[in-house]
């Protein structure tokens, strides 16, 4: 897993709009998005394909289970 950025929101705070921004900058291949569907599981469980470069969702998930789960530490935001 090559993951660069993971982008967590609460929902409805303007999400698919930065959804948007990262499908044209990254390309719409490399953002994965996670609405719920996934809540509570792991990252690891995730079907992530070696083109995701994202993770984009709602704020569903610890900090603590996103951070362990990360490759790239280098680029994270937060608000």
């Amino acid at each position: 897993m090559n993951i660069e950025i993971v982008s967590v929101h609460v929902p409805k705070t303007a999400g698919m709009s930065f959804r948007r921004v990262l499908d044209a900058v990254y390309g719409e291949d490399a953002v994965f998005a996670d609405n719920g569907e996934y809540m509570g599981n792991s990252l690891a469980d995730m079907p992530l394909t070696p083109q995701h470069r994202i993770i984009h969702g709602h704020a569903y998930r610890t900090t603590e289970q996103v951070r362990r789960h990360l490759v790239d530490r280098r680029k994270r935001w937060s608000l």
